[in-house]
């Protein structure tokens, strides 16, 4: 039997970030602007955080830097945009949780297996998932579990200790004949307001960067925004190539071992990967959620 259908959740994260074990979970208070709450991730160098009701310490969702930069640029284009803009730094965080509508607020509880938060959350694109413990208070956040975490559990027990997941890891993309997703580009001489238009527009967290010729020069996403604040988005005009950070580990072929892309997804803070011809053009894209959607076939039945 694999690992994932007998550990908890609790259990996964002690193991993939022990020194987090016992620390409170750092979260926003519902009445904090969006400017305060972009200042609170960049902080922490973070990209989520939950929003908690001060009155009774309830969870109302989380956000994440993806929602509020949608809420931000999601002003409509009229004569009043430059105000408006503005302004949106100034609305409480509260209006701004799952703007992006990527990441819903389905809390799990600690204690159910890792085998459950794929198949029922995880493996269908949600990125992460707020958790909760047992206690009388129901909706009071104990930690946050990502696709990323998960990645990394399964790496830390792809060997001979559980078999199921060693093999696994051995057999290539073309073994499950996954198909790979459309890709959405942007060149790496687009504005940033281009791409985070092109983002909000195709409700995506992530994007390929091409040069003019069409070749893979990088992965725009939601890791690169970390530490973005308020000031910074008076900066639209820059380039993408200014910010891009995640290059050459972004490429991978139908040959490639399952190991070796979550490998990569685990240790490179990516989502997702770029299948490339001989050229280095991109033909498809696998994603995280690609990944758990094959563990829970595999797995979580």
């Amino acid at each position: 039997m694999s690992s994932l259908k007998y550990t908890t959740v609790k259990q996964a994260l002690e193991l993939v970030h022990p020194s987090l074990v016992g620390q409170e979970v750092i979260s926003l208070p519902s009445t904090v602007t969006v400017a305060e709450a972009m200042h609170v991730l960049s902080r922490f160098k973070i990209l989520s955080a939950p929003v908690i009701n001060t009155a009774d310490n309830i969870c109302y969702g989380t956000i994440d830097i993806l929602d509020l930069i949608s809420f931000v640029l999601s002003v409509p284009k009229t004569f009043k945009w430059n105000t408006e803009f503005a302004l949106r730094f100034r609305k409480p965080v509260i209006d701004v949780i799952d703007a992006s509508r990527i990441n819903p607020f389905y809390p799990l509880n600690e204690n159910a297996t890792l085998a459950t938060a794929i198949a029922q959350y995880l493996g269908s694109g949600i990125h992460r998932i707020p958790l909760i413990g047992g206690g009388d208070t129901p909706l009071q956040i104990t930690g946050l579990l990502t696709q990323t975490d998960v990645v990394r559990f399964i790496c830390l027990n792809m060997n001979e200790s559980d078999i199921e997941l060693f093999e696994w890891g051995d057999k290539t993309l073309q073994d499950f004949e996954l198909i790979p997703n459309a890709v959405i580009t942007v060149h790496d001489d687009d504005t940033l307001l281009t791409a985070f238009e092109t983002i909000i527009k195709h409700n995506i967290s992530g994007l390929g960067v091409v040069s003019r010729d069409g070749i893979l020069v990088g992965n725009l996403s939601a890791s690169d925004f970390r530490g973005c604040t308020e000031h910074q988005f008076f900066d639209l005009d820059m380039k993408v190539s200014e910010i891009l950070t995640t290059k050459e580990r972004v490429m991978c072929g139908n040959q490639t071992q399952i190991r070796s892309v979550l490998e990569r997804f685990a240790t490179s803070n990516i989502h997702r990967m770029y299948v490339v011809d001989d050229d280095r053009h991109p033909v498809g894209i696998v994603t995280l959620s690609d990944m758990l959607r094959l563990a829970t076939h595999e797995f979580c039945k």
